[in-house]
């Protein structure tokens, strides 16, 4: 490819040069030499061109020169490009040259087509075939069909050859069929070539040697099987023939060329060889290719000053037989490349580099020739393909910048084999990769220092039993890394080292894959460091784990009855690992040593069907740890164990599916403390069981379990002052049952928890004793049936604490016991979940003391019982307590309470009776009534209630009232009305807040939220600095006669009012939004006594409702005097709404209104 690229340049560079000279110029000088001789079919020719030109900022002179000889056979040529030139800052220099000689013919044809502008006479089936650009197009899903009467002679000419270009992605077929005349298509004529290797622009050149004799008339072709518009094969040319004398070509290329610029300078040189060889009869053919190319380059850009230089050799040879369809291949590349640079921001780099990459291959190998007996299916030779190749790197670099200097070396070794099958696929295949680097990096302040070497090896083999599809992989890893660093924050040292090993092996027999994997990884790290506090550090781990796996067992080799419901074997997979970790660390610093052990071992067996569910389950884990702490003053010592075990196992019955499970776990720890004036030891041992049971049944589901905890502790502290003594012993045990049939599900568990403690502590002038037993119960049951699900469970706990001191001070004893019982009944219907439960609490506690001299004794009891169902809960509580001695008391305390969805009421009675004697004894009451029944009981003379005392009817004496309530009304005995007019007497009216007298009203009051007898005023629109003259309505009104007015008077009124908004939601998508404004006037009216008409009505003042949501007071008066007859006066409001109808309701915007 290199050869013909540059074959194509001095094509490129000639036709530049032609071109140039063909344009104007401002000066321009040409001489052309031309001389050419023939005989016969020999023929010789010299052409040479000298062209100089100049223009402004242009000057070229350029010489093309071609020698060459031919004959029908023979050909050779020298063809050399040279040109000088100046292009504004751009100076180029270059030399170019071919020397070729070859064969001009391979193939002696009989027939041949090259579909240049027509189809040339062939013709297609079903469908006729096109001529484009110089190729024939097949019709969609047709045969092509040569024209007949062909006459060839199939015992002389042997071979068909084609060249085709492949369209889109179509299916190949390859077939050539022949016929004499009068024959037709017979399968017993027709020969089948394998699919080629097409190029980059999917060209294949195709050679059918069908061994074919006797006249042959017309051939087909069928290349593709099933093409379509969109996926063909199209041909370039046809032939029918031989192969001609063996032909063969040579080329040497050579490129020399010097460029400088403004900013940069080039100099390169390029050869290039080329030999092609084809034996006698055209079957087989040797290429052979060469190129070396050099260049140097120096480059200034803003980024800096470079310079490289790059060197690349490459050779290649191959052999081709087409007719055994042997092929070797070998080629080797090797590329130098060295660069320096210093850039703008005052760093440099320096970089070396060195490649070989070696390939070889030998493609098309019958392996009859080495086993008689290998040959394929259709009997015949297998073939295959063997591939190597190697490939080295070797680079260097140094980067140095103003904070640090980077050095990197790096050194790779890669190689490859493989063995391939005739369709590609790899047989077996082999690599191996060997890296070395090193890596420096120097910050004047810090140093780091990293070296590794990594080694991979792999190798794959697939099984060549075609009845037994087998396939076997191994690969491993070895990587060292060592690492040494020295900064401001310490010196630190590092090491590590990781092996891994894999093997994997597979075969498939009759749909059944059976693969077996073992894997191995061990890691071991070192690491030692200081820092600048002066602490040091040191630390190694060994790390190892291996797994092995064997999945697809078919479990007929071991049972003959382990068959599936459709008669093919069970197969199961089977895994197990084996994990170990080891760590070991030591810390020192100015204040302490630490040093840590620790060892943890993990095992797993699992087994699996061949959906993935496990069938069984095992582990084991054990853990090992040591832990010593050295802070000069103390020392402390830990060392704990813990070891696991965990194994399920499945039902094996398709039929019943049960599930078994089975847990321990125990846990030793010890630990001893050693500090200034105190020892502290501490023991522990914790072992928890548990097993468990599924047995899922199509008509009947049970589960059971059961598990127990026992934990032991043990302590001793010993001070200079003090020594203390614990032990702890808790046991714990639960069993659980599930029985879920279809129709009705029941669960059932139980539970018990026991601990007992004692404790003694010895004290300067001080022993204090302790003992301690708690002990729980527990049990429930669910049944949960379809309609109606239920739950039950109870509880029950007993706690005993006893207690003795003995100090300075004095001696006491105290002792309590607790019981509590607990019961709870939860009844879950789709419709109604109710709920019932029920508690009692009894705690008794005493205590006796003498202190100081003085002795107490106290003694308390709490009774307790509460019960709930729903959302209604009954408790009562029962307190009694007795202290004898200084501060002494007895006291007696019940209450009483019921809760429920509304809120809550309670009544209690309370006895306290102090050892003080000028304290009295008291009884309290808490209730929200206090009733004193009589006889027998239906009858109460009076009770309390909120506070108050009330009586049906008292006889009372004297009486001082500081304020009095009025339920109804205050009048006098003479109290009379007429039309709804007092006529006599007065009358104070609660309802009304009126104070009627005769002629007199006084005054009126209408609460927040009350009706009224207005409607308001509704508007289209809001009409801002509009008159506002909308209807009023009455909300107070006073009428008084002459003999109430007197000659002068006093009219007061008012209230509170209010901006009103309102949202009507009742339909979602359009609510309405009304904002309410109002007016309040105080009018007056008069009429002549004796008259039934009215006067019109005369404004005393107006004012608007503000315009915020908060309540403001407005107010007014008028002060009058004269002679009048009757009087109206009137408290009135008009108000407004916004929006397009009357709101569905109107709240009040006033309230507390007064006209008096």
């Amino acid at each position: 490819d290199q050869i013909r690229a540059e074959r194509d340049r001095i094509r490129q560079v000639a036709a530049e040069v032609v071109e140039l000279a063909a344009n104007d110029h401002a000066e321009r000088e040409e001489i052309r030499r031309s001389l050419q001789v023939q005989l016969g079919d020999l023929e010789a020719s010299f052409d040479e061109q000298i062209v100089v030109l100049a223009d402004a900022d242009f000057a070229l002179t350029a010489r093309i020169t071609t020698l060459e000889a031919s004959s029908n056979d023979l050909s050779a040529s020298i063809q050399q490009v040279e040109q000088a030139r100046i292009d504004g800052d751009n100076a180029l220099a270059s030399l170019v040259a071919a020397v070729a000689v070859g064969t001009a013919q391979q193939f002696d044809h009989v027939a041949r087509w090259y579909f240049d502008t027509t189809v040339d006479g062939w013709t297609g089936a079903p469908n006729a075939p096109s001529a484009s650009a110089g190729f024939l197009i097949p019709g969609a899903g047709s045969s092509v069909l040569s024209p007949s009467g062909l006459a060839a002679s199939g015992d002389t000419y042997a071979q068909v050859r084609a060249r085709i270009r492949r369209v889109g992605s179509p299916t190949w077929l390859g077939q050539l069929w022949w016929a004499d005349a009068g024959q037709g298509w017979d399968a017993g004529r027709r020969d089948t070539l394998a699919e080629p290797t097409f190029s980059s622009e999917d060209i294949a050149e195709l050679t059918w040697t069908p061994g074919w004799t006797g006249n042959i008339d017309a051939i087909r072709l069928d290349l593709a099987d099933g093409a379509d518009a969109s996926n063909y094969y199209e041909i370039d040319w046809v032939a029918i023939g031989r192969p001609s004398p063996g032909a063969s070509s040579a080329e040497l290329l050579t490129e020399q060329q010097a460029r400088i610029s403004a900013d940069s300078a080039l100099a390169s040189s390029i050869i290039a060889l080329e030999a092609d060889l084809t034996d006698a009869e055209g079957a087989i053919t040797g290429n052979a290719n060469a190129i070396d190319a050099l260049e140097v380059r120096v480059t200034d850009t803003e980024a800096g000053l470079e310079a490289a230089a790059l060197s690349i050799s490459a050779l290649e040879a191959t052999v081709n037989d087409e007719e055994t369809g042997l092929a070797a291949i070998a080629g080797i590349v090797e590329s130098l490349t060295v660069e320096v640079g210093l850039l703008s921001d005052g760093s440099q780099y320096s970089y070396a580099e060195a490649i070989r990459n070696l390939q070889t291959s030998v493609r098309g190998v019958a392996l009859e020739a080495l086993n008689a007996s290998a040959r394929d299916e259709n009997e015949r030779a297998a073939v295959r393909d063997y591939v190597a190749g190697a490939t080295q790197t070797l680079n260097t670099r140094v980067d140095a910048t103003d904070q640090q200097v980077a050095i990197n070396v790096e050194a790779i070794t890669a190689l490859d084999a493989a063995v391939l099958d005739a369709q590609g696929d790899i047989i077996a295949n082999a690599s191996a990769l060997d890296a070395l680097t090193l890596t420096v990096i120097d910050q004047g302040t810090a140093i780091d220092v990293n070296a590794a070497a990594i080694t991979s090896l792999e190798v794959s083999i697939k099984g060549l039993d075609d009845a037994l599809d087998t396939k076997a992989s191994a690969g491993a890893l070895d990587a060292l890394t060592i690492r040494v660093t020295d900064n401001e924050d310490g010196l630190s040292a590092l090491a590590t080292s990781v092996t891994a090993l894999n093997a994997e092996l597979s075969s498939i027999e009759d749909d059944l894959e059976t693969r077996a994997l073992a894997s191995a990884l061990d890691e071991l790290v070192a690491q030692v460091e200081t820092l600048d506090d002066g602490s040091l550090a040191s630390f190694a781990a060994a790390i190892r784990n291996l797994e092995t796996v064997v999945r697809g067992v078919a479990l007929e080799g071991l049972n003959a009855n382990a068959r599936d419901e459709n008669e093919r074997a069970v197969v199961r997979d089977y895994v197990a690992g084996v994990s170990q970790t080891l760590t070991s660390r030591i810390d020192a610093t100015d204040g302490q040593v630490s040093i840590n052990v620790a060892a943890i071992t993990e095992l797993t067996a699992q087994v699996l069907d061949a959906n993935g569910n496990i069938l069984s389950n095992t582990n084991a884990l054990s853990a090992l740890s040591v832990e010593v702490v050295d802070q000069g003053a103390s020392i402390d010592a830990l060392s704990s164990a813990i070891t696991a075990l965990e194994a399920t196992v499945g039902s094996l019955d398709d039929e019943l599916d049960t599930k078994a499970s089975a847990s321990a776990l125990s846990a030793l720890t010890a630990r001893v403390t050693v500090a200034e004036g105190e020892i502290d030891t501490i023991s522990s041992a914790v072992t928890a069981l548990e097993a468990g049971v599924e047995d899922l049944e199509s008509d009947l589901a049970t589960k059971a379990s059961a598990s127990a905890v026992t934990s032991l502790t043990a302590r001793v502290t010993a001070t200079e002052d003090e020594i203390d003594v614990l032990s702890v012993a808790v046991t714990s045990l639960e069993a659980s049952l599930e029985d879920l049939e279809d129709e009705v599900g029941t669960k059932a568990s139980a539970s018990a928890v026991q601990a007992l403690t004692t404790r003694v502590t010895a004290a300067e002038g001080e022993i204090d004793t302790l003992a301690s037993a708690v002990t729980s119960l527990g049990a429930s049951i669910e049944d949960l049936e379809d309609d109606l699900g239920t739950k039950a469970s109870v509880a029950a706990l007993n706690a005993l604490t006893v207690r003795v001191t003995d100090n300075e001070a004095g001696i006491s004893a105290n002792a309590s016991a607790i019981t509590q019982l607990t019961a709870d009944l939860s009844d879950l219907d789709d419709e109604l979940a109710t709920r019932a439960s029920a508690s009692a609490l009894n705690a008794l506690s005493v205590e006796v003391s003498e202190i100081d001299g003085e002795l107490s004794a106290l003694a308390s009891s709490i009774s307790a019982l509460e019960s709930t169902v729903d959302d209604a809960t009954a408790g009562t509580t029962f307190k009694m307590e007795t202290v004898a001695g200084p501060g002494g008391y007895a006291r007696i305390g019940m209450m009483a309470r019921y809760a429920g969805g509304y809120g809550y009421k309670e009544a209690g009675l309370f006895i306290d009776v102090s050892s003080d004697w000028n304290t009295p004894s008291r009884v309290g009451v808490h209730a929200d009534q206090f009733v004193i029944a009589t006889g027998s009981g239906l009858e109460t003379p009076f009770f309390v209630d909120g506070g108050q005392v009330f009586m049906d009817w008292a006889r009372i004496a004297n009486v001082s009232i500081g304020f009095g309530e009025i339920t109804g009304a205050l009048q006098s005995d003479n109290y009379a009305e007429v039309a709804g007019l007092p006529v006599a007497g007065f009358k104070l009216d609660r309802e009304t807040g009126q104070i009627k007298g005769k002629e007199v009203i006084s005054r009126e009051i209408l609460e927040l939220g009350a009706a009224t007898d207005f409607q308001s005023q509704t508007y289209n629109a809001w009409y801002p600095g509009e008159d506002y003259s909308p209807g009023w309505e009455n909300l107070l009104v006073i009428e008084l006669g002459p003999t109430a007015l007197g000659d002068m008077w006093t009219i007061v009124a008012g209230g509170d009012v209010r901006l009103w908004q309102y949202t009507d939601n009742t339909d979602p998508e359009a609510p309405r939004f009304w904002l309410r404004e109002g007016l309040l006037r105080l009018v007056r009216q008069t009429q002549p006594v004796g008259s039934a008409v009215w006067g019109p009505e005369r404004q005393i003042v107006s004012f608007a409702i503000p315009t915020d949501s908060a309540w403001s007071d407005r107010n007014a008066s008028e002060v009058l005097g004269g002679v009048y007859n009757n009087v109206r006066y009137a408290l009135q409001i008009s108000t407004r709404t916004t929006g397009d109808a009357t709101p569905p309701s109107l709240p009040s915007n006033h309230r507390n209104l007064f006209l008096s």
